[in-house]
């Protein structure tokens, strides 16, 4: 099956994060796992975490039902405790996280652990993919440094329809 790697959506079309919710399973396709991620334990579903308030209702849930990423089931995990982050393969960060950003990533950085915000400057901060919103369309920024020092590896096609950013993968 061809996929498609038209990452921009109008929102004129879907609600935002309706979109977004699409797109957290769509960046997946193109995102490579090392050999010593949990990713590739077939044992553990693939978890999705939601650190902090969100607007995605259920769509997570409904989403995802019955669906695989990396040929795993998928477990949604909602957390809203900053001090103990979850355990998961995708971390989505909401922007109620404010002033935590930081200490967020520090606790991930080095991780392979996929990062993704939908926060102006979080991209800068250290997160591997900042969603946002541009002339009514959904569009991502992506820190490469940072996804690199994660251990991840993204595919060209993905990176070439992203703006890059760099910055706070040094940290």
């Amino acid at each position: 099956m061809l996929l498609s790697c038209n990452f921009v959506y109008s929102q004129k079309i879907a609600g935002e994060y309706e979109i977004k919710a699409a797109l957290i399973g769509k960046f997946c396709q193109f995102v490579e796992w090392p050999a010593n991620s949990e990713v590739l334990n077939t044992e553990i579903p693939f978890r999705i975490a939601v650190l902090g308030k969100h607007n995605f209702g259920k769509l997570l849930d409904e989403l995802y039902d019955d669906k695989k990423i990396k040929s795993k089931h998928i477990k949604i995990i909602y957390a809203n405790d900053l001090k103990k982050p979850p355990d998961c393969d995708l971390l989505f960060i909401s922007s109620s996280v404010g002033s935590e950003i930081d200490n967020i990533i520090n606790f991930y950085n080095n991780k392979p652990i996929l990062l993704i915000a939908d926060s102006k400057g979080f991209a800068e901060r250290g997160v591997h993919i900042n969603l946002y919103s541009q002339n009514d369309m959904i569009r991502f920024e992506i820190n490469d440094k940072a996804v690199k020092k994660s251990g991840l590896q993204m595919s060209h096609l993905i990176l070439k329809q992203a703006k890059i950013v760099s910055s706070g993968a040094e940290k």
